[in-house]
């Protein structure tokens, strides 16, 4: 993350695109499917699927929407080596035919995952960390404000973990998750909500704009 050109570019034409014409899947919880990626026991073929959603920080019901863009997570073999690899599907903003799928490496272990290349990433570029940590043994109670987590009243930045009780606006809405905050960037403020098995949130806002991507379950 050393300069803006470091963002990945599905993130910034997001914060551009509109709705498209047919409705989206929508992500109401439920049972997490068998085949997610399970970031405490990585298998070849593991899959979890998210959609993208937008919104504004100041008008976040009026303006919350899918897009229908979705994005596919594949833990898949790559020269020996598990790695992570995301593709946006066909009928997706930004998805052409001829785009290679984004690869990096991924490893887990002793209740970590490790994210050693992930400046690509449309989900994990922000996090500054190159550990998940999946049981972390604290955290800091959070609370929401408006479309920020928030420590006590203090900004939650800076790969501080945290676990929020409660996460909801538009059609979103997640219960009892971790979450990791990103470094202070630019005017990026992001996070992750996440348990000790897998990923249901990338939650990015710049300039009250928000872009995230949220885990489709069944």
């Amino acid at each position: 993350m050393k300069n803006l050109l470091s963002i990945p570019l599905i993130f910034i034409l997001g914060l551009l695109i509109s709705c498209q014409d047919d409705p989206p899947p929508v992500p109401i919880p439920g049972a997490v499917p068998t085949d997610w990626v399970d970031f405490s026991n990585l298998k070849i073929g593991q899959t979890t699927t998210f959609i993208l959603y937008l919104s504004d920080c100041s008008q976040l019901e009026e303006e919350f929407t899918f897009t229908g863009d979705t994005l596919v997570l594949e833990v898949i073999d790559q020269n020996g080596q598990l790695h992570l690899q995301e593709s946006l599907t066909r009928g997706s903003s930004g998805y052409e035919p001829s785009n290679e799928a984004v690869r990096y490496p991924v490893e887990s272990k002793d209740g970590i995952a490790l994210l050693p290349d992930r400046q690509s990433s449309s989900l994990f570029f922000f996090y500054a960390n190159d550990t998940l940590r999946l049981n972390p043994t604290q955290t800091e109670p959070l609370k929401q404000d408006g479309c920020q987590l928030v420590l006590d009243k203090a900004p939650f930045i800076g790969n501080d973990i945290g676990f929020v009780s409660d996460f909801a606006f538009g059609d979103v809405h997640l219960k009892e998750k971790i979450a990791v905050s990103c470094e202070p960037y630019f005017d990026l403020d992001a996070y992750l909500l996440y348990d000790a098995r897998h990923l249901y949130m990338s939650h990015k806002i710049m300039e009250e704009r928000i872009l995230g991507w949220i885990a489709l379950q069944d």
